[in-house]
């Protein structure tokens, strides 16, 4: 008895795969790359910078501690936070469009995002 080396299931199987692999691919490589961050404490807007010109570290001190963000060209992340688990610091840097690191017992969320145009500058 001849045995096939590929099979109608096997073939199933590896299109599905593949289409998985695919969909991962673009949902994690797609966004664009993020030029503007945004630092929020509560519900307030703390600051705002582009990656371009932003300076190199930048510290959120809030009641509950404070929390020290590194700039760079093609993201940011949270250097030191006082919170005491440090999600915050193990998220590491955010480079896409979307992405934001939020620091819950400081109440501090970091968003990178596009920049917006206002009726003064086009």
């Amino acid at each position: 008895m001849k045995r096939k080396w590929i099979t109608r299931a096997d073939l199933c199987v590896l299109l599905a795969l593949l289409f998985v692999v695919a969909m991962l691919y673009f949902l994690l490589f797609s966004r664009e790359k993020g030029d503007t961050v945004s630092v929020y404490v509560g519900n307030t807007l703390h600051g705002e910078f582009s990656l371009a010109d932003a300076p190199d570290t930048y510290t959120v001190t809030t009641e509950k501690g404070s929390l020290t963000l590194a700039f760079a060209l093609d993201g940011i992340c949270v250097l030191h936070s006082d919170c005491p688990d440090g999600i915050c610091v193990r998220t590491g840097k955010i480079t896409r469009k979307g992405e934001s690191i939020v620091c819950a017992p400081l109440g501090v969320c970091v968003t990178l995002g596009e920049a917006t145009l206002d009726g003064v500058t086009g």
